[in-house]
C-alpha cells in the first residue's frame, strides 16, 4: 500500500509506503531491545494498516494470523494477505492494527484471547492506553506506536524534503518542530 505519492522531475508520481519502514522498525529495535524471540504473530484488525502488517512480518520470517472483532471478516481476508486465521493459537506477538486499545479491551471481541498468551504486543494506535497498560499489568514487552511514528515520518520527510535539506538534518528538524529540541 501506498501512503506518500511524491512528483518526480519528469511530473510522473511515484508512491511509497514509509508506514513499512517504521513499522519495521519498531519491531525490530523492540525484538533487539527485549531479546525475545518472536516467531509467531497475530494482527488484530483487517483494515489499511494489515497489509503492511503482515508483510512486514512474513518478511521477517514471522509466521502470522490474522483476527478482529468479526472473525468471519477475518476470513475473507486472510487469503489475500496469505496468513491463517488465528484460532487460538499460543503467538509470541500481538499487533494492534485498529483504535480498539483506546477503550476497555474487553468491549473488542476477541483481542484479550488473542493478546493473553503473548510475551511482546505493537499498538499502531497512539496513545493506546489501555493496551498499554494491560501489558504493564501482565508483564508483557510493549512497543508503542510512537516507536513507528518518528522513523515514519522521517522516511516520509526525507521524500517530501529531498535537495532541499540535507538527509541527515530531517529527524532533528521534526523533533524541533514537535517541541522536543
Amino acid at each position: 500500500s501506498v501512503n506518500t505519492v511524491i512528483v518526480q522531475k519528469d511530473g510522473r508520481l511515484k508512491g511509497y509506503n514509509s508506514d513499512a519502514l517504521g513499522f519495521r522498525h519498531a519491531i525490530v529495535n523492540g525484538m533487539e531491545k527485549s531479546k525475545l524471540e518472536i516467531k509467531t504473530a497475530v494482527c488484530y484488525g483487517y483494515g489499511g494498516v494489515t497489509s503492511t502488517v503482515t508483510s512486514i512480518l512474513q518478511g521477517l520470517g514471522i509466521k502470522v494470523y490474522l483476527i478482529g472483532r468479526n472473525r468471519a471478516t477475518a476470513e475473507a481476508r486472510a487469503p489475500e494477505l496469505k496468513v491463517d486465521v488465528w484460532s487460538g493459537e499460543q503467538v509470541d506477538l500481538f499487533v494492534n492494527a485498529t483504535p480498539a486499545t483506546e477503550s476497555p479491551l474487553e468491549n473488542a471481541a476477541n483481542l484479550l484471547d488473542a493478546l493473553r498468551s503473548c510475551k511482546m504486543a505493537f499498538d499502531h494506535e497512539m496513545p493506546g492506553k489501555y493496551l498499554q497498560e494491560y501489558c504493564e499489568a501482565n508483564h508483557i514487552y510493549h512497543i508503542k506506536g510512537l516507536d513507528m511514528y518518528y522513523p515514519q515520518m522521517t522516511a516520509q520527510w526525507k521524500l517530501f524534503l529531498e535537495g532541499m535539506v540535507e538527509p541527515d538534518r530531517v529527524e532533528d528538524l521534526l523533533r524541533q518542530a514537535d517541541g522536543q529540541k
